[in-house]
């Protein structure tokens, strides 16, 4: 709340004091949330560096720990910083990347907000149509969502379409409709907004009442970017009204905040913090790689002995098997033997009782002579 007002030093050192704490307790999702306050906070106080970097730490944690809600609103805010510093290519894949994530996990207000992000930027391309169908689907999210702020925000987007259109009108409705909803949040850009409005309408006292207003609110919120807009609108009305010292000095200050925030040292940091975070990646993703493949090769090695040792089981079964079919073979084989030798004892003998003994023929001589004997 004290950042939306505002109060971004207050707002920081609570959230100093949080991310403290996060780490203590090895809080991933705190942790996550306090660096996308830091890099919103950064971002509206001018600091891309600093907020690309605060960005990017959020989206580590996010991938590393699978939070796909800090991951979605993440790259849609790191989205709306390309943004600012006209990389529409990049933010534009930010945007997507967010407005996936979104539905993927159901979530009303990072899909809002990202598909209003890629509408405003379809409108930078010169695509209107599909401009305006993004935010009015934006607008009706919020609106079931409640969300005045980010209704303020689409309002004011949808007034800059209009007035790309020179339809003046209601470029001018939805900026008035951006204030009452966002209230002195919205007033800083929605005032600059009407400011060069009147302006492309050569109405430059109304202009410069809304431009003044708009350096205003920036000021008391101290945002860089807010002053900036401010600055240049300022300084082509006043060019336009004559007032040639006026608009040199809102020129200079323009120039100056222009050259803190795209500047090449600013630049420079962006880029490098954008190259760590791609290394890193890369280098997480090869170590993730490697330990996969460690892992493939160490179920190879496992498939390998289970195979080797059932081989080896196998084996050892099958020759106690042979081994034993052998042993009762040769079992069997010594009792054939054993009774091969006894049959042919059985049959020695029995030709040695028959050799012994008288034959039928004899007994039945001998019988017949002592009936002959008896008779006689």
């Amino acid at each position: 709340m004290l950042g939306i007002n505002g109060k971004y030093s207050q707002s920081d050192s609570i959230a100093e004091c949080a991310l403290a704490i996060a780490k203590k307790l090895n809080f991933t999702t705190g942790m996550v949330n306090v660096y996308i306050h830091f890099g919103t906070s950064n971002s509206m106080k001018g600091n891309i560096p600093g907020a690309v970097e605060n960005f990017l730490k959020a989206i580590k944690i996010s991938e590393k720990t699978g939070y796909i809600n800090g991951l979605a609103r993440s790259y849609n805010l790191l989205g709306e910083t390309y943004e600012v510093i006209k990389e529409d290519s990049t933010a534009l894949s930010m945007e997507k990347k967010a407005s996936e994530l979104a539905k993927k996990m159901g979530s009303k207000f990072i899909l809002a907000s990202s598909q209003n992000d890629i509408g405003r930027l379809y409108a930078k391309m010169g695509d209107t149509t599909n401009a305006l169908k993004m935010q009015m689907n934006s607008i009706k999210l919020f609106t079931e969502l409640k969300d005045t702020i980010d209704i303020s925000f689409m309002y004011r987007d949808i007034g800059n379409i209009f007035k790309m259109q020179k339809n003046y009108d209601q470029a001018q409705e939805y900026y008035l409709k951006a204030i009452k909803y966002g209230g002195d949040f919205m007033k800083p850009s929605a005032y600059n907004e009407l400011g060069d409005l009147f302006l492309k309408q050569e109405q430059y006292s109304i202009a410069l009442e809304y431009a003044n207003k708009s350096m205003i609110f920036a000021q008391e919120r101290d945002s860089k970017e807010a002053i900036k807009s401010a600055s240049k609108t300022l300084s082509s009305i006043y060019e336009k009204t004559g007032n040639h010292k006026k608009a040199l000095e809102f020129y200079k200050l323009f120039n100056s905040l222009e050259d803190s925030i795209y500047g090449p040292n600013s630049m420079a940091r962006v880029n490098k913090n954008a190259l760590n975070y791609a290394l890193l990646a890369a280098k997480e993703a090869e170590d993730k790689k490697e330990i996969e493949h460690q892992a493939q090769l160490q179920q190879q090695k496992i498939i390998i002995y289970s195979v080797s040792f059932g081989f080896i089981l196998i084996l050892t079964l099958a020759f106690f098997i042979f081994r034993g079919y052998k042993q009762k073979q040769k079992a069997n084989e010594l009792i054939a033997k054993k009774n091969k030798d006894i049959l042919d004892s059985i049959r020695y003998a029995k030709r040695i009782q028959t050799s012994l003994l008288p034959t039928h023929k004899y007994i039945d001589r001998i019988l017949s002579e002592k009936d002959q004997s008896t008779g006689a």
